[in-house]
């Protein structure tokens, strides 16, 4: 009798997982909002990935990873942004940053990097704040009319060396064939759409870009598997034992 139940409970569990996963990905292409920073993660001054969205008009918060240090949003800004594979990011007029030299590579060691920023902003927020600086690395350094090492100006020693090896990781883990198929990039769509519109003044101004992990950016369904779920067994077995 045990048995069963766990095994009814394990297949609705997986069957709501894959359903969970699949709306996640089906609804993220059109209008992003931005709810706020993840409270706690800053470095160098600046709030760092991940940060909560809300997409369409599903109010479950998603996590997503900035890639773009240049263009500032503020809380309950939105914008289009469109929904595509980060093997594809690096294509002509795909991702926001497509026009750089070897685009492809940086897209691919940036979505190496925003997996682990989903993996380790709860568990370790320093290395996941790290992580977050040098994505932002990867394409500021390549930005017309930016083209500075952000990171060295604005972190210290430890810090700035800390993200040179986070991209060096990258760099090898794409080269050793790291699997990147569930990582997707929201990039904005050409203007004028591509304007993000809210707080910041009440004026239109460049939209951001995010990766998204769909299993790791949907904290609710997260929280539910984390918290609930030890509860649910539990009550099930002294259930199951009582009968």
């Amino acid at each position: 009798m045990i048995r069963t139940f766990y095994r009814i409970l394990v297949a609705t569990l997986a069957l709501g997982a894959t359903l969970t996963l699949s709306q996640s990905v089906a609804l993220a292409d059109d209008m992003l909002t931005f709810i706020g920073p993840t409270p706690g993660l800053s470095l160098g001054g600046e709030y760092t990935s991940p940060y909560v969205f809300n997409i369409n008009t599903v109010s479950t918060p998603v996590l997503l990873a900035c890639d773009d240090f240049y263009s500032n949003i503020s809380d309950g800004d939105y914008w289009t942004a469109s929904l595509i594979p980060l093997a594809h990011a690096g294509e002509a007029n795909k991702g926001k940053f497509n026009l750089q030299a070897n685009a492809q590579d940086e897209y691919n060691m940036a979505g190496w990097l925003a997996q682990q920023v989903m993996s380790t902003w709860s568990s370790n927020p320093t290395l996941s704040e790290q992580y977050s600086w040098a994505i932002w690395e990867i394409f500021a350094v390549g930005t017309p009319g930016g083209g500075t090492d952000i990171a060295s100006a604005n972190l210290g020693t430890v810090d700035y060396d800390a993200v040179l090896n986070l991209i060096f990781n990258a760099n090898s883990a794409v080269q050793g064939g790291a699997d990147l198929r569930n990582v997707y990039v929201y990039t904005p769509v050409l203007p004028p759409d591509g304007l993000a519109s809210g707080p910041n003044n009440r004026t239109p101004h460049p939209a951001q870009e995010f990766f998204f992990v769909p299993e790791a950016s949907t904290p609710a369904f997260l929280v539910f598997n984390l918290l609930a779920l030890p509860g649910i067994l539990f009550l099930l077995r002294r259930r199951c034992l009582r009968g």
